[in-house]
């Protein structure tokens, strides 16, 4: 999304780079605050991440 690479994206959201690989891999669960900052980062709607057409 938006050609963000983990560590700029993590860098705009004020958090690890380990964390949004984490939460990619599964290995982590995403907090309502950081969905919160992501979709406003990507300038989307939170629904638009779980949208898979």
């Amino acid at each position: 999304m938006r050609g963000y690479t983990q560590e700029k994206l993590a860098e705009k959201l004020g958090i690890d780079a380990h964390y949004i690989s984490d939460v990619e891999c599964g290995l982590r669960n995403i907090t309502f605050k950081t969905l919160s900052k992501l979709t406003t980062a990507l300038e989307i709607e939170p629904f638009k991440l779980f949208v898979f057409d």
